[in-house]
């Protein structure tokens, strides 16, 4: 069916074309729903006989869908219609980057700018799993607004097939060539998977011509290009003559490296690398071109046509063959069982052309070698061993090489190069296993008298680097420059000593390097919304100067998660932590602050599935462990699961002292039994704690929760003789203050006027005390005494936030909406006191079994808004 003027695709009425290509027509039309203008693009006719290409391109257009990332094509709706499949995306006004793109190219700022916004959105639909594979200046677009759109994302796994000399093509699967040519980078030229790292490569070629104003890898023919792409590197941005910063073209060139593990191993990392170009305050560093020009680098010797021509037939048979991804080389057969906790040293590689140098390279593999021995959960290949492994070797297969004689799942490599007068130390840590770069080290600068500084820095940063894949909780908020070394340390440190009582170290790594930001970010995330007072106050100091400090993507979501935490926003909380999940699947400390937000977002599954699925890094501090495994068993019970709630409860127990600052875990067993109605047990487990008490303060408040949780569970005579017993314990402890903890065992009694005496005695000593005028409000309630009542609860309103006592743990949020509704529902008054407890939970109040075990709330237990409102979520 061909489309004209006038003409419906579903709900879509067809205004005029647009443009077309090799992926079929675009129209522009009018959603007559919606009541918008949108662009329709209609795919080929062909895709009706296949299947397998409309179902990745539906699949992956959804995913796009789903993302609404700002420097995306939104796409609004997949159908078909009359034979015909279609996307339907927003409709764009402005240029394509193509049509921006001046002779000279584009000054610098610009191209920051435009590039750190194309790698943010590559890098929120590589999280999603999906690559580019086309990236290219004709595919990027800047609206009239100012807005820079990635298009075709995605689209681009339907392309159809086309030879290498072919102006646009892709890469979608092995074995398959597909791309455009000056765009593609080297494992898509050899047929090989394209990967995230493959649309980095596409976009440093954008990059460069947008600095440039030409073309990275040029040439007359598709086989010159090819041949450029695969053996030649660029000239230097700056011989190009325009004025371009060090760090823009240290960046440019990063993204253009032939093998991918030695390119940026995320967009992300790659955006901040943008962005951070000229962010100092100062006039960036700008670099100046060696003495070759643009011309004799471009200048190609005669024999190259030949070897091109060679090229495009490797080329060629590969696109139809399933043969080696390193050619007709054999790769080196990589164990599947080397140690992960070992790591090789390779000997440097001298690059120089200055044989006298030779001895430094050796000198520097020796000096990384000593440093990483001093990492306790790391062993160290011997340097005689590494060195007799790697002689020889061909440097493309040396880390396979060196990985599987050493049995070491970690290598460190690098070279010594001459850049002017000095020299440059280059290197990176590699994961030989899975075959990936973990750091592509920054270069160093040295001179040739002095380049012991360069080694030493470099150690620093091997140590670091190897600290951070080995423990997920250390590298959590890391950017892209490592800190000071000592602070790094401290910081480390503040893990290893938390349960010892060193909780506040962490404060000193901030005093040693400022600028480190995990630190306040793990403080954050940790200590925020639970404090009071001075410690609150301190803590947030702390923490602040985080939101304001230049941050990597990474980083800004961390921020973004930790400040919605802060202000109880736990839904949103949950919902950040969880992409950072989805973004880093591996990673332990994410999946352990999954389980640890959904609890407060009132997810329970999404606590126990997370919690679950926890590898736990030994770095975790037992106190961190516990207050995870805390939220799990309340999770279990809230969901009703009795008994896998009292198992990991007591697997707990059984492998040695807890470090805790909630309650003690007997409280949390005997919670399981009273679900599980084994009574018997729960008296039984009472006596062994009054013989043997955990901490004494702590009993007869035990057998108070135990009491509610009794009596919630439909157990009202246990609940009572538990209540009893917990007076009990006052009576043979005549020393110990009556006060709060005893009134709330004489509530549960209802021995309301001994109560009141004993909270109107504490209000002569403490007039203003929140707590002590709220358990009189409650008093009186449940008393009848509304009047009076409801003249207290009014000068808690005013009182606020100051001086409230946490619940739990969960700090002042809400909880002054929550105490009105306690009095409010013993008043009977049971649609304002649902409304409180709504704008409690609104607030940021979110101890949901609290709520459950709360006599207050008794008279509402059979009230539909209530059961909602404590319903879990998910």
């Amino acid at each position: 069916m061909a489309l004209s003027q006038g003409d419906h695709l579903g709900r879509y009425e067809i205004l005029g074309p647009i443009g077309a290509g090799g992926m079929g027509e675009v129209w522009r039309a009018r959603d007559t729903e919606l009541d918008r203008e949108v662009a329709v693009k209609v795919l080929p006719e062909s895709f009706a006989d296949d299947s397998v290409r409309l179902e990745r391109f539906q699949r992956e257009a959804k995913a796009l869908a789903a993302l609404s990332h700002p420097n995306l094509l939104d796409i609004y709706d997949v159908g078909s219609a009359d034979g015909l499949h279609y996307a339907v995306t927003e409709l764009l006004k402005g240029d394509t980057l193509r049509e921006r793109i001046a002779p000279t190219g584009l000054p610098w700022q610009k191209v920051t700018e435009i590039g750190g916004a194309v790698a943010d959105g590559l890098a929120a639909t590589h999280g999603r799993g999906i690559v580019h594979r086309d990236l290219k200046p004709e595919n990027l677009f800047l609206t009239a607004d100012g807005r820079v759109k990635i298009l075709d994302f995605g689209l681009a796994a339907v392309h159809e097939e086309a030879s290498p000399d072919a102006r646009t093509a892709t890469i979608t699967e092995a074995g398959t060539v597909m791309g455009t040519p000056g765009y593609m980078s080297p494992e898509q030229v050899k047929g090989q998977q394209a990967d995230a790292r493959s649309d980095i490569f596409a976009l440093g070629c954008v990059l460069y011509e947008m600095v440039s104003g030409h073309r990275a890898f040029g040439g007359d023919t598709g086989a010159e290009v090819i041949a450029s792409i695969l053996k030649e590197e660029p000239p230097q941005l700056s011989s190009s003559g325009a004025a371009v910063p060090v760090d823009l073209e240290r960046a440019v060139h990063r993204c253009l490296e032939k093998r991918p593990e030695a390119r940026f191993q995320s967009a992300a990392d790659l955006a901040y690398s943008l962005k951070s170009v000229g962010m100092s305050g100062v006039s960036p560093a700008m670099a100046t071109p060696s003495g070759v020009t643009v011309e004799q680098e471009r200048r190609r010797p005669l024999w190259l046509v030949a070897v091109a021509a060679v090229l495009v037939l490797i080329a060629a048979a590969i696109a139809w063959q399933a043969l080696s991804p390193l050619g007709d080389q054999a790769p080196v057969e990589i164990a599947s069982t080397l140690d992960s906790n070992r790591i090789a040293v390779v000997p440097f590689v001298n690059r120089t052309g200055d044989a006298s140098l030779d001895g430094l390279a050796s000198m520097t593999a020796d000096r990384l070698t000593q440093g990483l021995a001093d990492l306790t959960e790391i062993d160290v290949a011997p340097g005689s061993v590494v060195a007799a492994a790697s002689a020889g070797v061909d440097p493309a297969l040396v880390v396979g090489e060196v990985a599987t004689s050493t049995d070491s799942g970690l290598v460190l490599a690098g070279v010594w190069d001459a850049v002017g007068d000095g020299l440059e130390l280059q290197a990176t840590l590699e994961d030989a296993q899975r075959g990936a770069v973990i750091r592509a080290f920054d270069p160093i600068a040295a001179t040739r008298d002095a380049p012991q500084e360069a080694i030493a820095t470099l150690r620093d940063w091997a140590q670091m680097a190897v600290q951070d894949h080995l423990h997920d909780i250390l590298a959590w908020g890391a950017g892209d420059e490592f800190p000071d070394y000592e602070a790094y340390r401290i910081y480390r440190g503040y893990f290893e000593s938390m349960d010892s009582g060193g909780q506040y170290e962490i404060f000193k790594a901030v005093v040693t390097d400022p600028d480190f930001i995990r630190p306040r970010l793990h403080v954050g995330s940790l200590w925020g919304p639970a404090l009071f007072g001075q410690q609150k106050t301190t803590m947030e100091s702390f923490y602040d100067p985080a939101r304001e400090m230049p941050l990597d993507p990474s980083q800004q979501r961390i921020v973004g998660m930790l400040n919605r935490r802060r202000e109880g926003r736990w839904e949103d909380a949950y919902r950040i932590a969880r992409e950072e999940l989805d973004r880093h699947p591996a990673d332990s400390w994410r999946r352990l602050l999954v389980a640890y937000y959904a609890g407060d977002a009132n997810r329970p599954l999404a606590t126990i599935e997370a919690y679950e699925a926890i590898d736990w890094d030994p770095l975790v501090p037992g106190m961190i462990r516990t207050a995870v495994l805390q939220k799990a068993a309340d999770a279990l019970h809230r969901l009703g699961r009795y008994e896998e709630e009292l198992a990991v409860i007591r697997e707990a127990m059984a492998s040695g002292p807890v470090s805790n600052f909630g309650h003690p875990l007997e409280w949390y067993e005997l919670r399981a039994l009273v679900g599980l109605g084994r009574l018997g047990e729960v008296d039984q487990r009472i006596d062994e704690m009054l013989t043997n008490p955990v901490e004494e303060y702590r009993d007869p408040f035990t057998m108070v929760m135990a009491s509610e949780e009794l009596r919630v569970h439909g157990h009202p005579a246990a609940a009572t003789a538990m209540a009893e017993r917990s007076l009990d314990w006052w009576e043979v402890h005549p020393d110990v203050p009556r006060r709060l903890d005893y009134t709330a065992a004489l509530t549960l009694l209802g021995r309301y006027d001994d109560v009141l005496e004993v909270v109107e005695a504490m209000a002569t000593e403490f007039p203003n005390s929140q707590p002590v005028l709220l358990k009189t409000a409650e008093c009186l309630a449940r008393m009848g005494d509304r009047e009076r009542a409801l003249e207290i609860e009014a000068r808690l309103t005013v009182l606020g936030r100051a001086g409230l006592h946490s619940i739990r743990g969960i700090g002042e949020l809400g909880l002054v909406e929550y105490r009105s509704a306690e009095i409010a529902a013993l008043l009977g008054d049971a649609d304002r006191a649902v409304s409180l407890l709504q704008e409690a939970i609104t607030a940021g109040f979110c101890d949901y079994l609290h709520i459950h075990r709360n006599s207050a709330f008794e008279p509402l237990w059979d009230n539909p808004e209530f059961q909602e409102i404590v319903r879990p979520k998910g």
